[in-house]
């Protein structure tokens, strides 16, 4: 992907995000739905400008058609949270005063197993 891109997404993006929260408000659930527009209209244009048996470059290396890509990426951060997936543990990883200082070594195994939760 070219820096152009990047640069005018960005851009982009940040506009848009500053359209919606002024008229939606702070809603996650608003942003999410307006990046999955992003992601249905680039990609409606993506099948629309296709045409078997003609070069595709334009579809493939298009700014427009490849937004499709990145907003996904964007709405999977919405949903996924992958630090509600971490466990947590009363050790100490890495302690200076031990020998060798980090408890987890290279090729080390883990078993995680469901505790009750303290919170």
């Amino acid at each position: 992907m070219s820096s152009e891109f990047l640069l005018w997404f960005g851009f982009g993006a940040f506009v848009i995000l500053m359209l919606v929260l002024g008229v939606w408000g702070k809603s996650r659930k608003a942003l999410l739905v307006g990046v999955l527009a992003g992601v249905a209209v680039s990609t409606l244009e993506m099948a629309i400008l296709y045409h078997p048996y003609t070069d595709p470059s334009r579809v493939y290396y298009g700014t427009d058609t490849r937004a499709a890509a990145l907003l996904l990426g964007s709405a999977l951060a919405f949903v996924w949270a992958p630090w509600r997936l971490i466990g947590r543990t009363d050790l100490k990883l890495f302690d200076l005063n031990a020998s060798p200082p980090p408890l987890l070594r290279m090729g080390d195994h883990l078993r995680f197993v469901p505790t009750e939760s303290r919170r």
